[in-house]
């Protein structure tokens, strides 16, 4: 929070007219950032993790946001391993993801911290307005902005874990829910009248 310096005893507009001081003084301000590193991604049940598979630079501002290589191969009834198709066509030589047979115990998926959603940037900010109307009586303007520079967040929309999918370790944005997003800008005003 930061008052102004603006209005009575202050460093600017040290007025002696009272209409100029009621208009000028009892300014503050705050901004608020905050930030988050994203959710560890869910990951896919019966599976073993081969090698790390989280791209070095992920493109948030895509339509589809790849997190992942989809590297993927299935360990077959046989013992064989093969490269799922959507793998292959997405020039993987191995694999990162080896689905295990239909043999292997049921595992519960987990989670990932070195695999995770979208980090999530955020500044909120209030411009407050406080004026003495008698000796106990205070009546305050506030305006406050939230999501200030209106960014879309999708830190909580967890890739594609399905194994078999050609959408393996995607984020497609015009399939994020509004419970796993952020609201757009929002501009709040109120007035509040104390005694």
């Amino acid at each position: 929070m930061y008052e102004l310096p603006f209005g009575t005893n202050s460093r600017f507009l040290n007025s002696s007219s009272r209409l100029v001081s009621r208009l000028v003084s009892g300014w503050e301000t705050n901004v608020l950032f905050s930030y988050h590193s994203g959710i560890p991604w869910r990951l896919p049940s019966n599976f073993i993790y081969v090698n790390e598979a989280k791209l070095p630079n992920i493109n948030w501002n895509s339509p589809v946001v790849q997190v992942v290589q989809p590297c993927v191969a299935q360990w077959n009834t046989n013992g064989t391993i093969t490269m799922q198709s959507f793998s292959t066509k997405a020039g993987c030589t191995g694999y990162n993801f080896l689905a295990e047979p239909l043999f292997a115990p049921a595992a519960e998926p987990a989670f990932s911290g070195q695999i995770r959603t979208m980090s999530a940037p955020n500044t909120d900010a209030s411009l407050n307005k406080t004026t003495r109307i008698k000796e106990r009586a205070t009546l305050q303007f506030r305006a406050e902005v939230f999501n200030l520079s209106n960014k879309f967040n999708f830190y909580q929309a967890q890739p594609n874990s399905t194994l078999t999918s050609s959408a393996f370790g995607t984020v497609n944005k015009a399939n994020v829910s509004s419970t796993n997003g952020n609201q757009p800008r929002v501009i709040q005003l109120s007035v509040k009248f104390n005694f």
